[in-house]
């Protein structure tokens, strides 16, 4: 059920431990769970990589689109730093793997 929401435009997911943290949800961190800044996003490579952690939305092939996001959603700042995704790419070790990692998106409109 989570990746059928992560793969719908607009759509995130959260987990809430106890009362304090949905209360900061949903009063502090309201505006970040609506918003999308956004969508479609394409993350390409010329690289050969070995696994893609963190989008459900991963390529069997080995080059061009490995990953699709369909929203992004901003993630508040507190005393602690940032919290939000965090996608990891592990690269193969080759020493001639030199390549690009290009981020192609559609930003929210307004």
């Amino acid at each position: 059920m989570v990746e059928t929401i992560t793969k719908t435009h607009g759509c995130s997911y959260y987990t809430v431990n106890n009362v304090d943290d949905f209360k900061k949800l949903l009063v502090e961190d309201f505006d970040y769970m609506v918003f999308p800044i956004g969508f479609d996003i394409e993350i390409t490579t010329s690289v050969e990589y070995l696994n893609v952690y963190g989008s459900p939305n991963t390529s069997s092939e080995n080059k061009g689109v490995i990953t699709y996001i369909a929203s992004a959603m901003p993630s508040n700042k507190d005393e602690r730093g940032t919290k939000g995704g965090v996608i990891l790419f592990k690269i193969s070790e080759q020493k001639d793997n030199e390549g690009t990692l290009n981020l192609k998106f559609r930003k929210r409109d307004g």
